[in-house]
C-alpha cells in the first residue's frame, strides 16, 4: 500500500472518531485495501462477523454460548478454588480475619457478558459506506458494579480452581474489568442501518466472607461479638474469560432495518 492509501485511511478513522451521537454515515469513501468488506481477525480472541452476517443481540449471544460450549470446556478443583479465596479474602488490612470462614454459594460457571452497543448508530444513504471503527474499550463482567469484596479478588482463586481442557490459550482477567482494542472495517450498503456490538464470556461465583476484625488490644475470644466488628458479607467473584490475552468476543454489525 503507497503512503497516498494511508492517509486517506487515517484521514477517515479521524473523522468516525469525531462524530457526535446519532452521526450519519452518509458519505461514500474510497476504499482502501484488497477488496475485502470487513476486517479479519486481529487477534485470535475476537471474532469479527461481516455485516452480512450481522443478527440480532440474542443471536449474536448465541454464538457466543455455542463458543462457550465448544472451546470452553472446564475442571473445577472446588478445594483448590476454596484455598485460593481464604488467601486472599481472610487477610484484611495486615490482619487475618478471626474465625474466618468462607463458603462458596455458588461454584464458578462460563457465562455471556450480555451484548454491549461500542457505536453510535449508522445509516448509509449512498451506493456504498466504508466504516472504520479503532477504539480501546473496557469489558465488565456483569456484576462488577456491584459493592463488596470482589474488588479485593484477583484471577488467583479461578487459576488454583478452574482449568480448561480444550485449549490452553484461555485464561483470566486478575480484575472484573479490562480494556482491549476492537479494530473492525466494513462496507455498507445504501439503506443499511444498525450498530457495531460485542458480546464476551466471563467466569463467576458468588461467595460469602464471615469472620471478625480482631482489632489490636481486643481479646478475640471474648469481643469479637460486638456490632462493630463482625463481618458477613456475600459478592460475586468474577473475571473476563482471555484468550491469549484479549477477551474472548464477537463484535459485528447489527442492523436496525
Amino acid at each position: 500500500m503507497h503512503k497516498g492509501s494511508l492517509s486517506i485511511l487515517t484521514l477517515f478513522v479521524a473523522v468516525v472518531h469525531s462524530a457526535p451521537p446519532g452521526y450519519l454515515y452518509q458519505q461514500s469513501f474510497t476504499h482502501v485495501g484488497c477488496g475485502a468488506s470487513h476486517s479479519t481477525t486481529l487477534n485470535d480472541g475476537i471474532i469479527y462477523l461481516p455485516p452480512n452476517k450481522g443478527q440480532d443481540p440474542v443471536d449474536i449471544e448465541n454464538q457466543m454460548q455455542n463458543i462457550i460450549d465448544t472451546e470452553m470446556k472446564y475442571t473445577y478443583d472446588r478445594d483448590q478454588y476454596l484455598r485460593g479465596l481464604i488467601e486472599e479474602l481472610c487477610y484484611e488490612k495486615g490482619q487475618y480475619l478471626f474465625n474466618c470462614r468462607i463458603d462458596i454459594l455458588s461454584e464458578p460457571r462460563i457465562k455471556i457478558i450480555p451484548t454491549q452497543q461500542l457505536s453510535d448508530d449508522m445509516y448509509c444513504t449512498t451506493p456504498s459506506c466504508e466504516i472504520t471503527y479503532a477504539k480501546t474499550r473496557t469489558i465488565s463482567t456483569t456484576n462488577s458494579g456491584e459493592v463488596g469484596f470482589s474488588t479485593e479478588l484477583s484471577a488467583k482463586p479461578f487459576g488454583l480452581g478452574v482449568s480448561f481442557t480444550v485449549t490452553a490459550s484461555l485464561g483470566f482477567s486478575e480484575t472484573d474489568e479490562v480494556s482491549t482494542s476492537v479494530s473492525y472495517a466494513f462496507t455498507l450498503k445504501d439503506g443499511q442501518a444498525g450498530y457495531i456490538a460485542m458480546a464476551n464470556a466471563q467466569i463467576s461465583a458468588q461467595v460469602q466472607r464471615r469472620g471478625c476484625r480482631c482489632i489490636e488490644g481486643m481479646d478475640c475470644d471474648y469481643e469479637c461479638s460486638g456490632p462493630d466488628y463482625p463481618v458477613n458479607e456475600i459478592a460475586y467473584h468474577e473475571s473476563v474469560v482471555l484468550k491469549n490475552g484479549t477477551p474472548r468476543g464477537i463484535v459485528t454489525f447489527i442492523p436496525t432495518v
